[in-house]
Order: structure tokens, then C-alpha cells, then sequence
């Protein structure tokens, strides 16, 4: 369960979820009129949302009221104004035209690398085996 926001007084988010309960819902006019969401931050405002909907009462939102501040905020004397440029738009470069790729070895023109010796390690594992089983026939009896 999120805590009650320590933004706004418990009474008035009390007043809130008791209109919304009676009403069956909060409009965003109904939390401009009880909040100073003027003054809030989007996260605040949500955090307020969320608590009055873990009470059961649904909110209605304007989607503008999380967007942020509608004014923007003012700077100190003497602080120029920022303004940044677009970047100038560069040229496209050409493109490269790609080298045609040869096609791969088939299967059969590959060169045997290692092939040669797999089929030593094969005859010699062979060996062994028939050994080994010629040993315990041989010899179990």
C-alpha cells in the first residue's frame, strides 16, 4: 500500500475520497478545487491519483494536468535566456557501392581441413573397443 502523500493534509485527502465515494468518482476539477495543483509537481499529482484510487474511488484525469507546470518558471535577474540552434542540416552522403560477393564453396570443393584426421581418431577408438571387448570376453571366462 502507498503511503499517504506528506504533501497534502490527511483531512483534505479524506474530504476527497469521502466526495468521490458519494459522487462515485473525482473529476480533475474536483482536485483543483481541494489541492494547489498549480504548485505541485506531475509526480505529487499522481502519488494524490493513486492514494485516492487505493481508496476505491475512481479519478477521472486530464491527461494535461500530469503533463507538468503551464507556465514556465521565471529566471533570476541578470541570467540570460538560453535559446539552442537546430542543428544545420548536413548533406547525405553518397553511398558506397558494395563489392559483389563471391558465392561460397560448395560443400564438396571445401578443402579437407582436419577431415583426414577424424577418421584416424575413428579407427583408433574402433580398435580400442574391439580390444577391450575381446579382453573381457577372454579373459571373464
Amino acid at each position: 500500500m502507498i503511503t499517504r502523500p506528506s504533501i497534502i493534509a490527511s483531512d483534505t485527502l479524506d474530504q476527497l475520497i469521502a466526495r468521490g465515494r458519494s459522487r462515485g468518482h473525482l473529476t480533475t476539477e474536483d482536485l483543483a478545487s481541494a489541492l494547489p495543483v498549480e504548485t505541485m509537481t506531475p509526480d505529487e499529482i499522481a502519488l494524490v491519483v493513486v492514494h485516492i484510487e487505493e481508496a476505491g474511488v475512481p479519478v477521472e484525469l486530464d491527461e494535461e494536468l500530469l503533463a507538468g507546470p503551464r507556465h514556465r518558471p521565471t529566471l533570476a535577474a541578470g541570467v540570460p535566456d538560453l535559446h539552442l540552434k537546430e542543428p544545420a542540416p548536413q548533406p547525405a552522403a553518397e553511398p558506397v557501392p558494395l563489392a559483389p560477393r563471391a558465392p561460397e564453396p560448395s560443400v564438396s570443393e571445401r578443402p579437407e581441413t582436419g577431415r583426414a584426421y577424424a577418421h584416424w581418431a575413428v579407427f583408433l577408438a574402433g580398435i580400442i573397443v574391439v580390444t577391450l571387448l575381446v579382453l573381457v570376453f577372454v579373459v571373464g571366462r
